[in-house]
Order: C-alpha cells, then sequence, then structure tokens
C-alpha cells in the first residue's frame, strides 16, 4: 500500500543520532505512537529534531506532545509540523523549543487537508449547549458549576471502559461545587465522552451525514465522610444527562443533516483553516477542531 505522509523523527538536534520514520499509508488517517510505542523504539522523551516530507497528496502534519509529566496520551502541550500539500521541499525542524526538547511522549502523524474541507470549533459548536443542559439538570440541587468548563479530545483510548482504543473522542469535563449542610462543601467532576461519526443509510454509500452520542459517562466525588451521599445524589443526575445531551446533540448536528461527507477527523486546539507550512503550538486543553471531508 502506499504512502500518502513521511516523517521522521531523531534523537539529537540536526536529524542527529537515532532516527525513526512515521507515515500514514492510503485510505488511512492518522498513524498513532503512544507511551508504549515511543518506548519500545527508544525516542520516549527523547526527541530533538524531526523532518516533514513534502506531499503531493495531503498536508503532512506531525504532531509532538508534551507528556513529560505523565499525562495521557496525545493530551496537553502539542507541537504541530506542517508541510502543506505540493510543498517545494521537505521541512526540517533541527532543534525543537525547549518546552519539547527530549519531552515528546506520545505522536501522531496526521495526512490532513487532502481536500476541500469543513472546520469547526468544538468549543463553538458545543460550548453553550453544555452548559444549558448542565445547568437545567442541576437546577434545584446543591451542585453547581465551578471553575471553566474543559472542551478536549480523547484520542484512541486505552484501557477505558466502553471505549474503543480505535477510535477519537470529544470530551467536556466541569467541576462542580457541592453545596453541604452545615458542612464544607465538597469538589465533585462530571465529564462525558462524545463519539462522532458519519451515519450511511446505504452500505454502499460513500459518503454519510454527521451524528453522535455520548458513549461514556463518568464522575468523581471528593473522599471524605459525605462522599457516599454526594455521590448517590449525584450519579442519577449525571445519567439523565447523558440522554438530555444526546438528544441536545442530536438537535445540534441536524443544523449540517442536508451535507454528506466522506471522512471525518480531529485536529488539536482551534484550526479553522489549514496551517500553513511551519511551526504551531497550543494545548489539547483550549478547544479541538472537527474536520469534515466532503
Amino acid at each position: 500500500m502506499s504512502v500518502i505522509v513521511m516523517s521522521t523523527v531523531s534523537t539529537d538536534p540536526n536529524q542527529g543520532g537515532a532516527s525513526s520514520i512515521f507515515s500514514v499509508a492510503e485510505k488511512a488517517r492518522y498513524n498513532a505512537a503512544p507511551f508504549d510505542v515511543m518506548a519500545d523504539l527508544s525516542i520516549l522523551f527523547n526527541l530533538s529534531s524531526a523532518k516533514v516530507l513534502s506531499s503531493t497528496q495531503a498536508d503532512a502534519t506531525l504532531i509532538l506532545f508534551n507528556s513529560f509529566l505523565g499525562l495521557d496520551n496525545y493530551s496537553g502541550l502539542f507541537l504541530q509540523i506542517t508541510n502543506s500539500r505540493n510543498a517545494a521541499s521537505d521541512l526540517r525542524i533541527d532543534s525543537f523549543p525547549a518546552v519539547f526538547d527530549n519531552r515528546a511522549g506520545s505522536m501522531l502523524m496526521v495526512a490532513a487537508n487532502q481536500s476541500g474541507e469543513t472546520r469547526l470549533s468544538y468549543r463553538d459548536l458545543f460550548l453553550d449547549q453544555w452548559i444549558n443542559t448542565l445547568d437545567a439538570l442541576l437546577e434545584g440541587s446543591r451542585a453547581q458549576r465551578t471553575g471553566e468548563t474543559m472542551l478536549t479530545w480523547n484520542m484512541f483510548p486505552q484501557a477505558a471502559s466502553g471505549l474503543s482504543p480505535d477510535r477519537g473522542y470529544l470530551k467536556v469535563i466541569q467541576p462542580l461545587n457541592i453545596d453541604v449542610p452545615a458542612w464544607p462543601d465538597y469538589a465533585a467532576t462530571v465529564a462525558y465522552d462524545l463519539y462522532l461519526y458519519l451515519e450511511k443509510t446505504d452500505p454502499m454509500a460513500t459518503t454519510g451525514r454527521l451524528r453522535g452520542n455520548v458513549a461514556r459517562w463518568v464522575y468523581w466525588v471528593e473522599g471524605g465522610v459525605k462522599h457516599d451521599h454526594i455521590a448517590a445524589e449525584l450519579e442519577p443526575k449525571v445519567i439523565e444527562g447523558a440522554s438530555t445531551l444526546n438528544m441536545k446533540l442530536a438537535e445540534r448536528l441536524d443544523a449540517f443533516g442536508a451535507f454528506r461527507f466522506t471522512d471525518l477527523y480531529y485536529l488539536p486546539g482551534r484550526q479553522p483553516t489549514p496551517a500553513p507550512t511551519g511551526v504551531l503550538t497550543g494545548t489539547t486543553y483550549d478547544d479541538v477542531t472537527i474536520v469534515l471531508q466532503p
């Protein structure tokens, strides 16, 4: 099978030291390298430079994630190196910024922008719906939103109950404050993983309609003597929230019901237009870009 995009990563600056090759095959979108793969290749927390080859078929995109503090795969600070489709030459990054030098814990190689695309901000699409839905669910209870809502992703999760390691998910994480009568407040968190997909009414169809559902819900309550009581009251609200979110998500995605797409994939951060040749940095906790290929 032919290769669409390719890159090399090296343990020393200026493409020196040991090198590894990463590519994306035809009809694929990603090549993912989690912690364990990078450890097997002796490049875990041991990369200082990279080269992204030019491609006539896609924007060759290498994304490294700073997981030096033991964060999940493909999360946290990211360094994205893009060589735009039909670029005249390969792109060399001979020295990573200090925050990424010998700190990459996972990587994604992406064959991006293979044709015209529609790009959506997860935050723009979902934040208002989330706030309205959650506030309605919590009305009359002792729980309320606190802090900033985190809209991120959960890419190819390993050992996550109910989720497939072969899929990418959008994730919403919300801190809560629980008001306990005659007792100090408790902290809690609720989180949902959302699975977006292209619904094809005909098995032979090459395009589909954008749809989605809640793939998993989880919650956490601060430990203490009131933990069990709070958890017992919170859990039904979290389960009800999953059902409500499914309805709200369907309503929100109906706005795209007249359109059909051939592929759906994600990029980290807010990338409303294809990245130019060069380096982009950001964090997966700010936003996710939903990319739809017609």
